[in-house]
């Protein structure tokens, strides 16, 4: 959850009592780390390239893969994320800053 939003929701439950902005930015970055826990490092750079609207075909070149193995790993991050298709996936990876975990 980006940290705004994390804000805004504590401030809808009535505050923060005793937190500290610090500590909720820590609180926001703990949560989007969290985010991405699941997947392996494969994973994170094949959703980073497919949140920057690359086809299975550009990956597997970027990364030096078959495009049978981006398919499968493509597959395997819809089923982690618990998102339907790349779209999905390409907008949960930009909203939880994906590229401050690579």
């Amino acid at each position: 959850m980006p940290e705004n939003e994390f804000i805004s929701k504590a401030s809808r439950k009535g505050g923060l009592p005793g937190a500290w902005p610090e500590e909720v930015r820590k609180a926001a970055k703990e949560e989007e780390a969290s985010a991405f826990s699941a997947l392996t490092q494969q994973e994170r750079h094949v959703l980073l390239l497919v949140s920057e609207g690359k086809t299975n075909r550009e990956i597997a070149k970027a990364l030096f893969l078959g495009e049978g193995t981006v398919r499968n790993y493509v597959s395997s991050i819809l089923s982690k994320l618990g998102v339907s298709n790349r779209a999905e996936a390409a907008a949960y990876a930009v909203e939880h800053n994906l590229k401050d975990y690579l």
